[in-house]
């Protein structure tokens, strides 16, 4: 039995300078594995508070009074002309007007669509 050991021995001497890189390099790569893993659960934690915490940003867009507003509709009028009621701006007096639920108006009357009145009372205007 004591043969056996020296026998032993004698191997592990001969391999000890392998085996003591292999085990340099597998504590090496323990500590890689583990710093990166590591790292990427504190980026994880910091990206969760980050976004749970962070408040969303307001939606910002143009306000106008509706004398502002409708100023401007009136200049848009004015540069591109009278439009038909079907877009929402006034019509012209003489012409004949069919409304969307299918009424007519002719004559002197003036028709002004739902849409026009409801962009009156709109005092936002989002770009």
């Amino acid at each position: 039995m004591s043969q056996e050991k020296v026998d032993k021995y004698k191997k592990d001497k001969a391999n000890r300078r392998k085996n003591i890189a292999k085990e340099k390099r597998k504590r090496l790569i323990g500590k890689i594995v583990g710093i990166v893993v590591g790292v990427a659960f504190l980026v994880y934690i910091v990206w969760s508070v980050t976004v749970l915490v962070k408040p969303e940003k307001e939606k910002t867009g143009n306000t106008m009074s509706e004398e502002d507003l409708s100023s401007y509709l009136k200049e848009l009028e004015g540069i591109y002309g009278t439009t038909t009621a079907a877009e929402g701006t006034t019509t012209p007096a003489d012409e004949e007007t069919t409304k969307g639920d299918g009424t007519t108006t002719t004559g002197d009357e003036s028709v002004t669509t739902s849409a026009d009145a409801s962009a009156q009372e709109t005092t936002t205007v989002a770009q």
